[in-house]
């Protein structure tokens, strides 16, 4: 074997080991990378999504003391609310004295129904589920406009399919990028051992 022979199966040795030995550690950060961006946009899309389900929220609440003159919600109204294209969405009024208005009556908050605390005009978020689909609820406590010695409890739910639906196109969009990132870095190696 001649001198160069020898040198170039160095190089491709040296070269084949550089990319076995970055092969694993580099598909391993493309993964703790697609978790990490996965969780992050599943947190992005979850906070946005709560804040629409407050605003729907609010809406019913500003519907109901100012356009529903039976205190019941019309059928276009309870159609705008359930109505989600790939699943559905809950809402649901209880009345202090007259107990169900409206609505879905199983969709009620975990804790008591009319809580007493000062922060009852304020919406609360939480988790429930109903007919076995985890949804997120918002729930605010009114002042029953055609009764004032009664409260109102309107809540409006949604299931978290969207949530997590966004959090994978967040996800499939980034991991081009990040494979892009470690096509480069081998190619740098692959050019960089002569």
């Amino acid at each position: 074997m001649n001198h160069r022979t020898l040198l170039r199966e160095g190089r491709q040795s040296l070269r084949k080991r550089l990319l076995t030995t970055l092969l694993v550690p580099l598909m391993g950060l493309l993964l703790f990378n697609s978790l990490i961006t996965y969780f992050g946009a599943l947190i992005y899309a979850n906070h946005v999504h709560d804040e629409s389900l407050l605003n729907d929220t609010l809406t019913l609440v500003q519907m109901m003391a100012t356009e529903s003159a039976d205190g019941q919600v019309s059928p276009q109204a309870q159609f705008l609310l359930e109505y989600e294209p790939d699943g559905r969405n809950y809402f649901s009024i209880f009345s202090a004295k007259h107990g169900f208005v409206a609505g879905n009556p199983v969709l009620q908050p975990p804790d008591k129904l009319f809580p007493d605390s000062d922060d009852a005009d304020e919406p609360r978020l939480y988790d429930v589920q109903i007919d076995k689909r985890a949804l997120r609820a918002a729930s605010l406590v009114m002042t029953n406009t055609r009764d004032p010695g009664d409260q109102l409890l309107v809540t409006v739910a949604e299931t978290l399919r969207d949530r997590h639906q966004e959090a994978r196109q967040i996800l499939f969009l980034s991991i081009p990028a990040q494979t892009l990132v470690i096509v480069v870095a081998f190619l740098l190696v692959w050019l960089g051992v002569r």
